[in-house]
């Protein structure tokens, strides 16, 4: 069984693959976009105190290799000042470019440090360009 920060983020990839079809407004209307756009994703990351560190270090040793993948688009680490708190910012070309970074060995290594490192689950905030 998953501890629940690995849960978590195994349902956000699944919650992912299940996403109802793209809208725009236009003309006073709701229409389906024809093109989809990149796919965001904004990640919030609480690790333990005593894990900081070594979550911070977990994503930073895999920038290169994610951003040499040729399906991303843009992934950034970012932290809060005194919070302890880890912020994502990944741009994707699509969803299956996303599943295939979720199914890279360096990306599950982290997903399972982080199932002992993490004080809560991630939240992961998907989103779609409107314009």
């Amino acid at each position: 069984m998953l501890a629940p920060e690995a849960a978590a983020w195994s349902c956000f990839a699944t919650r992912l693959t299940k996403t109802a079809p793209l809208f725009s407004y236009h003309d006073n209307q709701i229409r389906e976009n024809p093109m989809p756009s990149s796919l965001f994703i904004f990640a919030e990351i609480k690790p333990k105190p005593e894990h900081f560190k070594d979550a911070q270090k977990a994503i930073i040793g895999i920038l290169d290799q994610t951003r040499a993948e040729s399906g991303c688009r843009s992934f950034k680490l970012f932290e809060a000042p005194d919070q302890d708190t880890l912020y994502l910012f990944e741009e994707w070309q699509d969803q299956d470019a996303l599943d295939q970074h979720h199914a890279q060995p360096y990306t599950s290594a982290v997903f399972k440090a982080y199932e002992g490192w993490l004080a809560q689950p991630p939240h992961i905030l998907p989103l779609h360009g409107v314009k």
